[in-house]
């Protein structure tokens, strides 16, 4: 895991995207920005984060909630399918909603 993030951390650093999507055909894809928010986060800007990509703080709390969760929940938990279902349906709608609204110009470009 940590090579991934290595990777992708250099990546955000370079001063051209490196988003295949967004090379091939000039559209960014529904994660650009993501990598450089998450960034910004570590580093506490917030206001840049969410302007490189609103979803990455609403799922750095979510993924928090969701660790808190696995490791307060005993192996095996009823609870435990629908949280993580329900988690990642709602980030899926989130990137989309995000994406649609960075392709009708009310979110600025990446």
């Amino acid at each position: 895991m940590l090579p991934v993030v290595g990777i992708a951390g250099a990546l955000a650093l370079l001063p051209f995207p490196t988003c295949v999507l967004k090379l091939v055909t000039g559209l960014p894809c529904p994660g650009c920005g993501f990598t450089r928010a998450t960034l910004a986060l570590a580093r506490g800007a917030v206001g840049e984060s969410l302007r490189w990509h609103p979803c990455a703080l609403p799922a750095l709390v979510g993924f928090a909630v969701v660790t808190a969760l696995a490791l307060g929940l005993p192996e095996g938990h009823r609870a435990w399918r629908p949280v993580v279902e329900r988690s990642l349906t709602l980030f899926a709608a989130a990137l989309l909603a995000t994406w649609a609204l960075r392709l009708g110009g009310v979110l600025p470009p990446v």
